[in-house]
């Protein structure tokens, strides 16, 4: 398995849990390991897969993940790609990123519902903040706010921004090539 493809395998007599995940910047295939034979659900599309010798042959894109459990669970209202996160109508405020991936500069756009102070935070995969590109700036309500991200000096690789608006929390993942 190369580098920047991880799996995460988690045990229990009632069911066994696969996290699997490519945080590089290219595509990877290849055999994972399964525990166990037979069908294995990916909880976020619903969708299976049929492991024999404990193998399933996959490709994952660059940022692409799943989480594979031996029970059928109720699929999450999520989408786990990169862009656009979460219910718009629903949600405090919606935000997304591009380009993405990006080699060089990051654009960050939100817009909350109400005129609030707005912070915005990137992390690496190890959960260190490694630039902090707006912090406590006052937003407007209903207006797109954009923040850049200069990322051309630091290293190839997967990314997380944090939005704080007003006391709520959403985050995105950006991939750096």
């Amino acid at each position: 398995m190369a580098n920047a493809v991880k799996r995460i395998e988690i045990n229990h007599a009632s069911m066994n849990v696969n996290v699997v995940g490519n945080f590089g910047v290219t595509s990877w295939t290849g055999d994972m390991y399964f525990k166990s034979n037979g069908k294995w659900y990916d909880y976020f599309s619903g969708d299976s897969i049929t492991v024999s010798n404990n193998l399933y042959n996959m490709t994952l894109q660059a940022g692409e993940y799943h989480l594979y459990t031996t029970k059928k669970l109720l699929t999450p209202n999520t989408d786990p790609t990169v862009g656009i996160e979460g219910n718009l109508e629903n949600s405090t405020f919606y935000h997304f990123t591009y380009p993405n991936p990006t080699s060089d500069i990051a654009h960050i756009v939100f817009s909350p519902k109400t005129t609030t102070q707005a912070t915005v935070r990137i992390f690496n995969t190890l959960g260190q903040v490694v630039a902090t590109p707006m912090q406590h700036e006052m937003v407007t309500a209903l207006q797109l706010q954009e923040v850049i991200w200069d990322n051309e000096n630091v290293p190839s690789g997967t990314y997380f921004y944090q939005i704080e608006v007003g006391g709520k929390v959403a985050s995105g993942k950006i991939l750096k090539q």
